[in-house]
């Protein structure tokens, strides 16, 4: 497992409204994340607030625009709210790469299901034909994706308590199957959507919820939250909340 330092944003939900406000926190974070000098920017997902192609196209390139700005190498996940408007092609067009792949033992899942609703997500049957073949090939990868492929208790949840189905991956159970059939000792899933940072172990896995950079609608002292992944002989997660606050864990505990 090599060294690497990994800066992990998801969940801006950026719209029109206090779109400068946002752009203006997001600039101060990638500040911020720049500071640690990370190898990668990984973003899991939900950039936009959907709204109308033209306003989610510009938002999504002018994002984008920023990212490029810090000359940090980044991949962007498939979010919910990403595709509901914009096509999933045009989303590939605009971060300029694939929604799913893997690269260097780092999987990059797309749980985004425009079919489903209430913003279910699932790993698509192209995926776990891709994870069969790809997962023999890696050495203790860490797996991203938007929507959380484990379960933990999120009845405390004001986005997703009451509507359980669509905070986890549908076909969570069958992804993890094909981990554990795989034989590959993956070395985390790190995923988005909940708002809310949260480490749980789940069927022998280590998975890490990311806190959302936006807690729309309660923007104040709750914005600009990331979370860094430091990789060497240990993994070490560590998640700084935009109020100033931190959450760490380092495995194995």
């Amino acid at each position: 497992m090599g060294e690497m330092t990994i800066a992990v944003l998801t969940d801006l939900h950026l719209g029109p409204t206090h779109e400068d406000e946002l752009f203006s926190i997001l600039n101060d974070t990638l500040d911020r994340i720049q500071s640690h000098s990370p190898d990668q920017i990984i973003v899991l997902g939900d950039i936009i607030q959907e709204t109308d192609v033209d306003t989610d196209e510009r938002l999504l390139t002018d994002f984008v625009d920023c990212l490029d700005s810090t000359g940090i190498s980044y991949q962007c996940l498939v979010g919910n709210h990403d595709i509901e408007k914009l096509s999933r092609e045009k989303f590939e067009a605009i971060i300029g790469h694939k929604s799913y792949q893997a690269v260097e033992n780092k999987v990059f899942l797309d749980t985004g299901a425009p079919h489903l609703s209430h913003g279910r997500g699932e790993v698509s049957e192209s995926q776990l034909e891709f994870l069969g073949a790809e997962l023999p090939n890696l050495n203790e990868p860490i797996i991203f994706s938007h929507h959380p492929i484990h379960y933990h208790d999120i009845r405390d949840n004001r986005w997703f308590g009451r509507l359980p189905e669509a905070a986890f991956c549908g076909n969570k159970e069958t992804v993890l199957d094909l981990l554990k059939d795989s034989k590959t000792n993956v070395a985390a899933v790190v995923n988005g959507h909940l708002h809310e940072w949260d480490y749980t172990e789940y069927r022998g896995v280590d998975h890490f919820t990311v806190d959302a950079f936006n807690k729309v609608p309660e923007r104040k002292n709750e914005s600009g939250g990331f979370a860094l992944v430091e990789r060497s002989e240990r993994l070490h997660v560590t998640q700084y909340k935009g109020d100033g606050s931190e959450h760490s864990v380092v495995l194995p505990i």
